[in-house]
């Protein structure tokens, strides 16, 4: 069993939508779909499990819809594209669905970013912001993506360099 160091101060809230798998000993292998983040205030210890006061945390907005609206769009396009080379084509629709909030929360699904990033996600409350720093994660993510599949193809050549032949020479 991981035991954190600390308690993070901002957390959230999950429903559970699929229990993959269940063990004799108590553990589940589950999927939970994120919904509302919460600031944690006074902690109770006095049961096995941690009780706390809790209060619920909107975001601060003053963005610039405009540039909302086109980091948006990158983020989707970087993601599409990724999909796309990793030939997940059926999560497309999906995503060019997503509210610009849970797509502001998009990087964080996914190991490109460390444990303190997506805490750091998590607590930031401006959507730009979120927006702007999930753009980058897709991006490196994205390379890497296009890296490995360069090595896949390498590998499925059985380690031989295409030959291109051209007209003349």
């Amino acid at each position: 069993i991981h035991k954190c160091k600390k308690t993070a101060s901002v957390g959230g809230t999950a429903k559970v939508v699929n229990v993959l798998k269940k063990y004799s000993y108590g553990k589940m292998d589950i999927i939970v779909h994120g919904q509302d983040r919460f600031q944690i205030g006074e902690v109770f210890e006095e049961k096995a499990y941690l009780e706390a006061n809790i209060t619920f945390l909107d975001d601060v907005y003053t963005p610039s819809s405009q540039k909302i609206e086109k980091l948006a769009d990158q983020l989707r396009k970087v993601y599409v594209d990724m999909l796309k080379m990793s030939e997940q084509t059926l999560k497309i629709n999906s995503i060019e669905r997503l509210d610009l909030k849970t797509l502001s929360f998009l990087a964080g699904f996914h190991d490109i970013m460390s444990l303190p990033e997506k805490q750091e996600l998590l607590e930031c409350r401006y959507l730009e912001e979120r927006l702007a720093t999930g753009l980058e994660a897709m991006k490196k993510m994205a390379l890497i993506v296009k890296k490995n599949k360069k090595i896949d193809d390498l590998v499925m050549r059985n380690g031989h360099m295409p030959v291109r032949l051209t007209k003349g020479k």
